[in-house]
């Protein structure tokens, strides 16, 4: 005997559940429609792993004052299967949780390659000899990736 399958029985189980569960909480009259019920569904979160290397390795706040322009910095994004890649979103993108990439260079070959503003991104992080950077995003149906770099900053 083998495991269960997830064929259109077991679906069919489910939706008779969800409609038994929508008919308990209709209420039969008025006395009780001012009776609430709260059911809660806990659907576990996937968050995928990526690869992000950024460039430049060390990044100089000095090259990055207001009425210049200075370098960006650029981000080469991979993950474990390269098919993941065309899933992504790229509107989700997000270094440090706030810079959006404002150039997209390459998208093939299981890589992005993606640019970020240096001004905006130093804005969200301290100086220091290892300073954690995170870009984030999400891939196809809601799925969430995450990947970090850690560079030097300094004035």
């Amino acid at each position: 005997m083998g495991a269960p399958r997830a064929g259109p029985r077991r679906r069919l189980t489910l939706l008779a559940a969800l409609a038994l569960l929508a008919w308990v909480l209709v209420p039969a009259s008025a006395e009780q429609a001012s009776a609430t019920a709260t059911v809660s569904v806990s659907i576990p979160e996937v968050v995928f792993g990526a690869c992000v290397r950024l460039t430049p390795r060390t990044v100089n706040r000095a090259s990055a004052r207001p009425g210049k322009t200075p370098p960006p910095i650029t981000g080469h994004l991979q993950f474990p299967d390269p098919s993941l890649l065309h899933y992504l979103k790229q509107d989700s993108l997000r270094l440090n949780g706030r810079v959006v990439p404002y150039q997209v260079v390459s998208c093939g070959d299981g890589q992005l390659v993606v640019k970020f503003s240096r001004n905006e991104a130093l804005a969200t992080v301290p100086n220091g000899d290892r300073v954690r950077f995170v870009v984030t995003g999400i891939l196809g149906a809601g799925y969430q990736f995450t990947g970090e770099d850690y560079l030097r900053v300094i004035d």
